[in-house]
């Protein structure tokens, strides 16, 4: 397949890149990807060869500061056969930000935010028909909080995302959606993740002395229609904390 990267104002964008994939499973159980690297020149012109003809692909294109795009490829290609795409027009960077908190204010340091969501029409190139499996591999995008517990969410595309993360020590994830334009920045997200209550101790060896091997503890709640789990890591002096 062809085509070629461009802005909104239609210019070539020669710092662009791009790929296409497809997800399959190899045997019952065990899936794999075909990620195929584009090959772009100075005008953003790209091609991408190799592609298998049993296996509906998606396009992935993004550049600094633009929006990064996916599409649905048309349809599945026979063997042998070249695919024009046209232009691909990466428009301006939409960006989350927002903050991580615990329910006393504190910020949440090093927690990992992601952003999975994909531009509105990524289906335009398949008449809308959405029955295509999905690469997730293109659809999400990870930061970390910084000292002060926030974080910030780059070169989206406008479209509808769910931005989530889950606590440490907790399985199940804290989440919110947020519909952006194109070029939008969408700030003042606040997450607040309530402390709850606490169970402490130290673990210590048969001698008295703290356990100090690479220890993960585990506490579960069975007792009502709500089971719920948590884990802590032992510190070095042998204490834990969920």
């Amino acid at each position: 397949v062809r085509g070629r990267v461009v802005g909104a104002d239609g210019t070539p964008l020669p710092s662009a890149c791009g790929a296409g994939c497809a997800n399959f499973m190899k045997v019952p159980g065990i899936g794999e990807a075909d990620w195929i690297p584009a090959r772009l020149d100075g005008d953003g012109a790209f091609v991408i060869t190799g592609l298998r003809s049993d296996l509906h692909y998606w396009l992935m294109a993004r550049a600094p500061g633009r929006g990064m795009r996916t599409y649905a490829l048309p349809r599945l290609l026979a063997d042998g056969e070249r695919g024009e795409l046209g232009d691909v027009v990466l428009s301006a960077s939409a960006v989350v930000e927002g903050r991580v908190v615990d329910d006393r204010g504190a910020p949440l340091v090093g927690v990992s935010v992601t952003a999975n969501g994909r531009n509105a029409d990524a289906f335009r190139w398949t008449g809308g028909d959405a029955k295509v499996g999905d690469v997730s591999q293109f659809e999400g995008r990870s930061a970390k909080t910084d000292g002060s517990g926030r974080f910030r969410l780059p070169d989206l595309s406008g479209g509808r995302w769910r931005i989530v993360f889950t606590p440490r020590g907790r399985s199940e994830p804290i989440e919110q959606e947020v519909l952006l334009h194109e070029g939008e920045v969408r700030s003042g997200l606040e997450f607040v993740v309530p402390l709850g209550l606490s169970i402490a101790g130290t673990l210590v060896a048969v001698d008295g002395k703290p356990f100090v091997d690479w220890v993960q503890l585990e506490a579960i709640r069975e007792d009502d229609a709500t089971p719920a789990r948590g884990s802590a890591r032992v510190a070095p002096d042998g204490g834990f904390r969920f």
